[in-house]
């Protein structure tokens, strides 16, 4: 819902037509501080989801030794 939400924003910026990528839209927008915000989030969010995927393994590992997932 989020990504939908950042995505009709930047549409609203500029004319879907002249975006080439999200800095095109950053960069169109009154507020100075999401040039800064916005990439940091996405650094953040990013990382955030390549830990998760590291960990799943583990916790697969974990089911698996308790006899928990389906035969």
């Amino acid at each position: 819902m989020l990504y939908i939400l950042v995505a009709v924003a930047f549409t609203g910026l500029a004319p879907y037509d002249t975006l080439a990528t999200a800095a095109t839209a950053l960069a169109k927008t009154p507020f100075p501080a999401a040039q800064i915000v916005v990439p940091a989030a996405l650094l953040v969010g990013l990382t955030v989801v390549g830990i998760l995927i590291l960990g799943q393994s583990r916790v697969a590992f974990a089911m698996s030794r308790d006899n928990l997932p389906p035969k």
